[in-house]
């Protein structure tokens, strides 16, 4: 028997200015703004769940939000600017934001505070097995204003 999974995939723009894209970062942090993007990513899609019901459902759904972090990688502000429009996926989406663990910035990161557009997608996939999740993210960098 064929049941449905849930695909999730969280896609984070950022809007930034002055990015270098090299240099040395203390431990823990990530060296280059490539690899904050490697680990956001790792980390949005850690922080995704889909309740079960919404799951057996087999539904679809995407929400965004304006997203702000200190240099510690900590979530100072975020503002939903998209909502999805089954509310247990938006009530999933908000509870990852909620929880979100995102890494520090890193050392070449001129600014004190770094704010992106962080795209939560949720899509059914049938054929999975079981309860199984499937998760993948990607951060895109703007280089410039």
């Amino acid at each position: 028997m064929t049941s449905t999974g849930i695909s999730k995939s969280a896609f984070i723009a950022l809007i930034v200015g002055g990015i270098s894209l090299t240099g040395a970062a203390s431990a823990g942090q990530p060296d280059t703004m490539q690899d904050w993007q490697s680990a956001a990513d790792k980390s949005i899609s850690k922080a995704m769940s889909v309740p079960t019901l919404t799951n057996r459902q087999g539904s679809s759904g995407y929400a965004q939000f304006a997203v702000t972090v200190n240099r510690d990688g900590e979530v100072i502000n975020s503002t939903q600017t998209i909502r999805a429009r089954n509310s247990g996926l938006n009530n999933a989406a908000l509870r990852a934001v909620r929880r979100v663990d995102f890494p520090a910035l890193p050392e070449s990161y001129d600014a004190e505070q770094l704010t992106f557009t962080l795209n939560l997608d949720y899509q059914s996939s049938s054929g999975v097995s079981g309860l199984k999740r499937l998760r993948t993210g990607n951060v895109e960098v703007a280089t410039g204003r």
